[in-house]
């Protein structure tokens, strides 16, 4: 007689990525104070990330007199900063060094938070109902505009989705709607990914002046002029 099979244990469920939309909740918070004190937390985490990501960029073309902040700054998109900042890099740091691909992946997944960065700084707060009941309160959500269509369901998916139930909760008619934990959620990882920014930025600078000593950097300045 066959033995029965050990049924294996269910996979735990998948952590979400940092970068990940987190799901629409069913209640909000019941006050807004929390949610703009978090939006204003999360935003200057990511000036943060951004100020480390631009010193990189300065250790590695050694610019004086904020020379490269300058440059990095003025440039709006955060992906042309990134390509910025990897060109810099694969111009100084040679093609087998492992740094090299350690900075990439690290802009990459910069890259990925910055859409949960612009979800936060273009979203409005506002109170939530169910769509046929303004009476009922579901809390208080981080949501885009209605007007930004990008960021909200198709009118033929609002319609199919009220067909099947017309006190459908009005967050969901959103493709993201954050509550003020799920922001903060957001601020650690951006925090997270400053601080790795940052580590890496100095293990670049002890490789830069190992490759470029300072007396060889001045006399490549010196030949310039």
């Amino acid at each position: 007689m066959a033995k029965p099979k050990k049924q294996k244990p269910p996979k735990p469920p998948k952590e979400p990525e940092p970068w990940d939309v987190l799901p629409i909740l069913s209640n909000g918070d019941p006050f807004p104070d929390k949610l703009f004190s978090e939006v204003g937390k999360a935003l200057s985490a990511w000036e943060a990330l951004d100020a480390t990501q631009a010193n990189v960029f300065s250790i590695l073309v050694s610019s004086r007199a904020g020379a490269a902040e300058a440059a990095y700054g003025s440039i709006v998109s955060p992906a042309s900063r990134a390509e910025m900042v990897l060109a810099a890099a694969r111009r100084v740091l040679v093609k087998d060094d492992p740094l090299l691909p350690e900075l990439e992946t690290l802009i990459d997944r910069v890259g990925k938070l910055s859409g949960r960065r612009n979800d936060i700084a273009h979203g409005m707060v506002g109170q939530y109902r169910p769509l046929t009941d303004d009476k009922t309160s579901l809390g208080y959500f981080l949501a885009p505009a209605f007007g930004n269509t990008r960021k909200n369901l198709s009118m033929d998916r609002v319609v199919e989705m009220v067909n099947l139930n017309h006190l459908i909760p009005m967050q969901r008619l959103h493709k993201y709607a954050y509550t003020a934990e799920q922001v903060a959620w957001y601020t650690a990882h951006f925090q997270h990914h400053t601080w790795l920014m940052a580590k890496l930025g100095l293990r670049i600078d002890a490789a830069c002046k190992k490759r470029f000593p300072p007396r060889a950097r001045r006399l490549g300045q010196d030949a310039e002029q």
